[in-house]
């Protein structure tokens, strides 16, 4: 997703469509390498996809609707007492 991201902040930059995108990995080995994915930019689907993504995040959080989502995560989260006693519904 943030790919798709940094694509439409270099178009509204730009104000140029991309011709394409890349991802670059440094690969720390004893001999170091460079490994470079190439994409197609992203269509208009996937930018609005995107986009309402964001924008029903941003919703939820001027709502204060914060929902657990246990994962790895929780182990160093600093509401996880507060999770766990989430029993559903309004907070």
């Amino acid at each position: 997703m943030a790919r798709i991201y940094y694509q439409m902040l270099i178009e509204s930059a730009t104000n140029q469509e991309v011709q394409g995108r890349e991802l670059v990995f440094l690969v720390k080995t004893k001999k170091p390498k460079v490994i470079v994915h190439r994409m197609k930019p992203a269509t208009e689907l996937e930018k609005e996809r995107v986009l309402d993504i964001a924008l029903a995040a941003m919703d939820g959080i001027y709502h204060e609707r914060f929902h657990p989502q246990t994962g790895m995560h929780c182990g160093w989260c600093s509401f996880r007492s507060e999770c766990s006693k989430w029993k559903g519904g309004a907070q």
